[in-house]
């Protein structure tokens, strides 16, 4: 058996998320050594399972992180939140904070090449379709802002400080382990057909979301680690094949085996103020709707005797994507090597939904 290529040592930190997780399991793939690191309370158990050196440390405590980044090279900046409804102070300090302590101190260390993970939330609404990196970003929610503040910041020490900082910018992302996102929609069909449900209504075309599977996202990452001459550059990250929302719908429902009663023609007058109505409603309404829906969701996990991994919820921030197309030009990534080993997210969802339900997050259901 030949020896393991040596790439190098790099930190990756949220390695015990959802990408951060992909990420370690990749690089390790891909010849590099991987320090993991992730909260205290955190579970790296696959960062172990894939051979990483794992180190638990809270970011926001600056005096511990230069340690963690002792005979390292290189730096993955994943560590953060998604969830939309989170308040503005936590948002800020995960996306934020920890991001400025991780630069401060990648600069010390002197670290070779720091990949900062930013989202495709820094643009706020599109104007164009698909989208540039030049594109104007103008966020419009507590999460698009942090995540753009982030990636502003790690711009920052790039230009004033000459920290050889990189940041990737990712499309929707979708995979085993994921626990928001795409994911909403899988637990709520999957409420509906445990309702006993087999055929629902469906929309027909509506606004264009570019997706990536999270494998892919950590392919643009090791991208990045090793291109030359893309330090003070941002990066999209994306499949070749965005959908509308009713084939998104579609491929889903078809996972779960619901047919379509009839297809409502997407238009933007009649469909979006309805999702108007639902982000306008009050906190105390908006409450009730997710906890009827959680209830629902705790009697499916004891009826098929689940992993209570996921949770079926509405996100008020979440739901405004729901109005306009979000569309990635990958170019700039892919003149670096840059190819989608998914690309596309018809061919590869199913797969997806399967790993759920093998790993009890998702119930199979017998026809």
């Amino acid at each position: 058996m030949s020896e393991r290529e040596d790439k190098g040592k790099v930190l990756v930190n949220g390695a015990g998320g959802f990408l951060g997780s992909h990420t370690v399991e990749y690089l390790m793939e891909a010849g590099y050594t991987v320090r993991a690191t992730d909260l205290p309370n955190s579970d790296l158990s696959v960062a172990e399972a894939a051979g990483a050196e794992v180190v638990k440390a809270d970011l926001l405590e600056p005096e511990g992180i230069p340690g963690l980044l002792d005979g390292m090279e290189k730096v993955v900046n994943i560590a953060g939140f998604f969830k939309f409804s989170l308040p503005p102070d936590v948002l800020k300090k995960a996306n934020v904070d920890v991001t400025r302590n991780m630069c401060e101190a990648a600069l010390k260390a002197g670290i070779k090449r720091f990949v900062h993970i930013a989202s495709i939330a820094v643009y706020g609404r599109p104007r164009a379709f698909p989208m540039r990196e030049d594109h104007p970003r103008n966020p419009s929610n507590n999460y698009e802002r942090t995540k753009c503040d982030g990636e502003d910041l790690v711009m920052r020490y790039y230009r004033e400080h000459g920290l050889p900082a990189a940041s990737l910018r990712p499309a929707g992302i979708y995979g085993p382990r994921s626990r928001y996102g795409q994911t909403t929609m899988m637990c709520l069909l999957a409420l509906v057909k445990h309702a006993g449900k087999r055929r629902i209504p469906a929309l027909k075309g509506g606004p264009f979301m570019h997706y990536v599977h999270v494998r892919d996202v950590a392919q643009g990452i090791k991208v990045l680690l090793e291109a030359d001459g893309v330090e003070g550059s941002c990066y999209n990250v994306a499949d070749d094949s965005p959908l509308s929302q009713g084939d998104f719908f579609k491929v889903a429902m078809r996972a779960y085996g619901l047919e379509i009663t009839f297809q409502f023609p997407y238009f933007t007058r009649l469909y979006w103020p309805f999702i108007r109505m639902l982000i306008a409603l009050p906190d105390s309404q908006f409450d009730k709707i997710n906890a009827w829906l959680g209830k629902k969701w705790r009697d499916m996990i004891s009826a098929y005797d689940l992993d209570p991994a996921l949770s079926a919820s509405l996100d008020r921030d979440f739901l405004g994507y729901m109005r306009s197309s979000y569309a990635l030009d990958t170019t700039k990534l892919k003149a670096l090597g840059y190819t989608p080993h998914y690309p596309d997210l018809r061919t590869e969802f199913l797969e997806s939904i399967r790993w759920y339900q093998e790993a009890g997050w998702l119930p199979e259901f017998k026809e």
